[in-house]
């Protein structure tokens, strides 16, 4: 009854400019399905903040960036308690060097906020 929402993901192979958005379910064996959507946005590593959002209904989801919006379609929708997760999960590759110590690495992971708001239904 519950899936997995990636509101915002950066694989390793991705390339500066390039996100994506997923809806998995089912669990994460040989039944696992997903849905996603690769996007772009030019200004994604501009040094700026970006809002990344997702609207969960009754009906569906609907996946926003800096106010561009897709449709998430032929998936199931939670009807599960969800919860928030911020990560950032190790990539697929190690850099030959490692990423240093905590205090010396140049990889970082900013979020300026995160909302949650209940879905109240149709106004």
């Amino acid at each position: 009854s519950g899936v997995e929402m990636d509101v915002f993901e950066h694989l390793a192979e991705a390339g500066a400019e390039e996100f994506d958005h997923a809806i998995h379910w089912n669990g994460y064996g040989a039944a696992h399905r997903v849905w996603s959507h690769h996007g772009t946005l030019a200004s994604l590593d501009d040094g700026e903040f970006h809002v990344f959002a997702v609207a969960w209904t009754p009906d569906g989801y609907t996946f926003t960036v800096d106010g561009d919006s897709v449709e998430a379609s032929d998936v199931p929708v939670s009807t599960a308690l969800e919860y928030v997760i911020l990560s950032s999960l190790v990539p697929r590759a190690f850099p030959p060097g490692g990423f240093g110590s905590y205090e010396t690495s140049q990889a970082t992971f900013d979020v300026d906020y995160v909302r949650v708001y209940p879905y109240i239904g149709k106004q």
